[in-house]
């Protein structure tokens, strides 16, 4: 009988820690409270780095930085620095510059991929520079290509190559936008895709779904096209899979 006392003396014991531990961990996991999200944080971020010089008078179009694994490239867009328009590699980790290449005009970044950044001056010209080193691999002059007054949008990487968004620039022109499959190692034109005459490309990221990559567009001014439009290019042939209207929340302006 004194055994069987102290068993279950140890019995009970032990339910008390395990029901006492559970309670707790419970309590660790769960949900937040409202009084919880109130509670202001002790633990501010710390900015890593900060770069000054890099870019100016910056209208709200385009891209002006994207990143790899090793770097991130910032361009100048429309502004100049030190009358110049630039392009800069950047460390990751630092924010130091690795390299800067100078470009021609008013210059976007449209996307990196594998280790050619491509980029593209505000009309007619778009290349890869070496992401190491920022020297020229190649360049597209778009008048050769029919595409004078056309300047690089967007573009989204997918299956080996970029689908890069051009619009057509000048005020009043009303020529369609275009999607060019580009092989970014070389910088050889693989198709192009005609979208609707009146629009212009947005600057959001393109997507991509099931093998089509889905630009958006809106009228290049007012009356030129009837409404916004989402276009899903394919990317293995050059022809537009679907094109639809938006919902009544895009309407056109």
């Amino acid at each position: 009988m004194h055994r069987v006392g102290k068993l279950q003396g140890l019995t009970l014991a032990l339910l008390l820690v395990t029901v006492v531990g559970c309670a707790g961990g419970e309590d660790e996991q769960r949900p937040p409270t409202a009084t919880d999200r109130k509670r202001p944080t002790t633990d501010a971020p710390v900015p890593r780095w900060r770069r000054d010089g890099l870019a100016s008078d910056i209208l709200p179009v385009g891209w002006l930085a994207v990143a790899d694994d090793a770097r991130i490239y910032v361009a100048s867009g429309f502004g100049e620095v030190d009358g110049t328009h630039i392009v800069t590699g950047l460390n990751r980790e630092s924010g130091e510059t690795v390299w800067t290449a100078t470009r021609g005009g008013p210059v976007f970044v449209d996307g990196v991929t594998g280790d050619v950044l491509v980029v593209g001056e505000q009309a007619n010209v778009v290349a890869g520079l070496d992401t190491a080193t920022g020297v020229e691999r190649w360049a597209i002059d778009l008048r050769g290509e029919g595409l004078s007054g056309y300047g690089a949008t967007v573009g989204v990487t997918a299956d080996g190559l970029m689908a890069l968004g051009l619009s057509a620039g000048g005020e009043g022109d009303t020529r369609p936008p275009v999607v060019l499959g580009l092989d970014t190692t070389n910088g050889v034109l693989q198709w192009r895709a005609p979208l609707v005459a009146g629009t212009d490309l947005n600057f959001g990221q393109p997507t991509v779904a099931d093998g089509a990559a889905v630009f958006m567009s809106t009228p290049s001014h007012p009356g030129s096209a009837p409404t916004n439009l989402a276009h899903a290019i394919n990317l293995s042939k050059p022809c537009t899979r679907v094109r639809f209207p938006p919902p009544p929340r895009w309407k056109a302006w």
